[in-house]
């Protein structure tokens, strides 16, 4: 996490509420380094509103000076509803409670702004990608149009028991696409004594954004997570007021300046393990067990496994051959609990060695979320760190987080047997031409068969200086291609965890010709669209040979089966050199060069 951003803000106690607005003190716990960076630069703080809360109809006034006192930061601030109809049945009082998450506090260090010439040149690179109609203004400002789009509210969704796992974040933000979905209209106008909840849409990679203008609410800062598309909460003054443009400031992410490079202990430990498996010291009855008390030791399991929470020191590094099964994973997850682990390594995944269920995923990740890490001495493709829920070697995680963070990742889809020449010459142009559009560090996901659409990805990737990987699924009789960056791993009967996987995980959807496993892949997506989710991503199907794919779904639409907004996402193109201009047609995105500093200020 930058500097520049604070862990959560948390409401610490009410000062006084009503019906209509709470006033509370706020605070936050922040480490040394952290302090001592905002310390030294106290003019620069401002309070950040969750844009959760800010879409809900939210908003957050600073009315104290912040406090800075040992580890801690604290103000006091007013909440209240600034969009009525998001009410609900609830009043403010009822949502504002103690220990409720509410924001962060963000540092505006000058030093780390991009002025007006450096903003040109990261979008003449795409580093940054912007919306037709951006102007870059002489003091280091994007002035970015407003896309005619509103977000009211659907009270059918929006009842109290929804509005309150909303503020809570137990409902995911892209959830909430039907409890305000969009509305296209003439212009965007922000209502007197009201507001109204709008969108533009940029990609930052990797830096910070924040809205200067006055009538953006307090959710102004759009980290490095923050890409596509942008939410605008705005608030109206005495009149109504037509809002074209937005203005953002972008920053340089802080690094800790004393933070080690992170070294994983598989590779650390790499020629050691593979002598533990080699030598049959670690077997499916022993585990090696290594920490610092007791150094290097080896446990033999008994059928309880109980002797693990006695014997186990805290933070130990444990050696596995099989993968845990059931019994045992539910002791280690006790003793992850414990503070007992701190990495676990494993030779065999359960299922024929090389692919996990769907409960195995949620057990790893249960560790992860403890702050164990899990590493796999795979014989296939060898050291492999669990890193948001792909294997890959260490040396990848960087590039990964960043395309990951920056959501340049996209998916393929298409055959997992022979690929004619024809579609072999279509996924490598649609692959430069994905790589045109997002420029930088980005990456292409498939489903990973040898001789299949993996094959060919892997080699154009790999020649563009892109990633590739793979969400596996086991096929009887078909082996998988081990020549990817990073991977999942699902067994035969975890279809749909394979898709959420790749649904997940990249930001468009790309789909040559494939048999019954591509399209039963598009019309999942389709279903998950129907119930709001993933609206935004962009369905790009390549060639004729979806051209009946595409009368279906409008004979769909014509019957009246399915609105035609489920489809508003999909693309029908003729070949794969049309990505670049078919993203820029969805984002809105600008696709050509921007030479100008534009004179202009913020209205």
């Amino acid at each position: 996490m930058s500097l520049n951003e604070s862990p959560d803000c948390l409401i610490e106690k009410i000062i006084r509420a009503d019906a209509n607005e709470v006033f509370a003190l706020v605070s936050v716990h922040i480490e040394d380094e952290q302090m001592q960076y905002f310390l030294r630069n106290q003019d620069c703080l401002t309070t950040d509103l969750h844009s959760t809360k800010a879409r809900l109809g939210i908003n957050q006034e600073k009315v104290s000076p912040f406090e800075l006192k040992g580890n801690e930061i604290s103000y006091e601030a007013r909440f209240w509803f600034y969009i009525p109809e998001y009410a609900s049945g609830l009043t403010i009082d009822q949502l504002m409670t103690p220990g409720l998450e509410i924001g962060k506090i963000y540092l505006k260090n000058p030093e780390l702004k991009y002025s007006a010439e450096e903003l040109i040149n990261l979008i003449s690179n795409r580093t940054i990608i912007v919306p037709k109609g951006t102007k870059v203004l002489e003091e280091g400002i994007l002035a970015v149009p407003v896309m005619p789009f509103v977000h009211n509210p659907n009270p059918r969704v929006l009842t109290p028991d929804y509005l309150k796992a909303a503020v809570l974040k137990r409902i995911p933000r892209e959830d909430l696409y039907f409890a305000q979905p969009e509305q296209r209209v003439d212009q965007v106008v922000v209502p007197a004594g009201g507001g109204v909840v709008s969108h533009t849409s940029l990609f930052t990679q990797q830096n910070e954004i924040y809205i200067l203008d006055p009538e953006h609410t307090d959710a102004r800062v759009g980290s490095k997570h923050t890409n596509g598309i942008i939410y605008l909460e705005l608030i109206g003054g005495p009149e109504d007021i037509v809002k074209e443009m937005v203005h953002f400031e972008v920053y340089k992410p802080a690094v800790a300046q004393y933070g080690e490079k992170k070294r994983f202990y598989i590779d650390l430990k790499s020629s050691y393990l593979e002598r533990l498996y080699k030598d049959g010291s670690v077997d499916e009855d022993t585990i090696a067990a290594i920490s610092e008390a007791d150094g290097e030791r080896y446990v033999k399991l008994d059928k309880r496994h109980q002797q693990l929470l006695e014997e186990l020191q805290p933070a130990t590094s444990l050696i596995l051959k099989n993968f845990p099964n059931r019994l045992l994973a539910s002791y280690l997850i006790v003793a992850a609990d414990l503070g007992l682990i701190r990495d676990l390594t494993f030779r065999w995944a359960p299922e024929e060695q090389y692919f996990f269920r769907s409960e195995d995923l949620v057990f790893m990740n249960t560790l992860l979320e403890m702050g164990v890490e899990i590493y796999w001495k795979s014989p296939l493709q060898g050291d492999l760190v669990l890193y948001k829920q792909f294997f890959m070697r260490s040396s990848v995680i960087p590039s990964f987080n960043e395309a990951f963070s920056s959501r340049k990742l996209a998916a393929i889809y298409g055959t997992a047997g022979h690929v004619d020449a024809e579609t072999q010459r279509e996924i490598v142009d649609g692959i430069q031409s994905f790589k045109a559009f997002h420029g930088g560090i980005c990456g292409v996901l498939t489903g990973g068969n040898t001789g299949s659409v993996t094959s060919f990805v892997s080699e154009t990737t790999a020649s563009l200086g892109m990633l590739s990987g793979a969400v596996y699924w086991k096929i009887p009789g078909v082996d998988i291609d081990p020549h990817v960056d990073f991977a999942a791993y699902l067994s035969r009967n975890d279809l749909l965890e394979r898709q959420e996987i790749l649904s997940e995980t990249t930001e468009a959807d790309i789909y040559v010709k494939g048999g019954v496993g591509t399209n039963l892949e598009n019309a999942i997506t389709f279903v998950k669209k129907k119930l709001g989710i993933g609206h935004y991503k962009p369905q790009i199907f390549v060639g004729e040979f979806y051209e009946p794919l595409q009368d279906w779904l409008n004979h769909l639409a014509h019957e009246g089966m399915v609105d035609p907004s489920v489809f508003g996402s999909c693309y029908f193109i003729e070949h794969g050199a049309h990505i670049f201009e078919t993203l820029c047609q969805h984002f809105g995105s600008e696709d050509k060069m921007i030479h100008e500093v534009s004179v202009g200020s913020i209205k």
